[in-house]
């Protein structure tokens, strides 16, 4: 929503548009050129997603960024079934004294949810086995 809200203020300050229907690929390129090479494609994707809600919603009538790949092909993603599931929780769960470091890190990824950053920055100050509590600073 941070993205929104940060074109929304470009938009603002540096065009005449008057509202979301008037926005044109034109603004969005100008906008994606603030941004560094390596995360334009994640932005404008985001931007993508953010215009193709609005058209579902009838806000408006098309969308300003045409369909686009971000990568070189489509990755197809299929969701986990419930026996899936339940087999990596049964491995996660049962001989617990062994891998225990790696099951602890897909523990934390797997049923917190927990980023590649957020696993990077826990320290050993952040572990509190009496209260069985690991503590995790919070993504900004």
């Amino acid at each position: 929503m941070d993205a929104i809200i940060k074109f929304y203020k470009w938009l603002i300050d540096t065009t005449e548009v008057q509202g979301w229907a008037e926005v044109s690929e034109r603004e969005i390129n100008i906008y994606l050129l603030n941004f560094p090479v390596s995360s334009r494609e994640i932005t404008k994707r985001l931007l993508f997603n953010f215009f193709e809600y609005a058209k579902k919603q009838r806000f408006i009538f098309n969308n300003p960024i045409e369909q686009f790949v971000s990568r070189d092909r489509m990755m197809e993603v299929k969701p986990l079934s419930k026996r899936e599931h339940a087999k990596i929780y049964r491995k996660l769960t049962t001989d617990i004294n062994e891998l225990f470091v790696e099951k602890l890190i897909c523990s934390l990824i797997y049923f917190h949810g927990l980023t590649s950053k957020q696993l990077v920055e826990i320290k050993f100050d952040n572990i509190k086995l009496g209260g069985n509590c690991i503590f995790v600073h919070l993504i900004q």
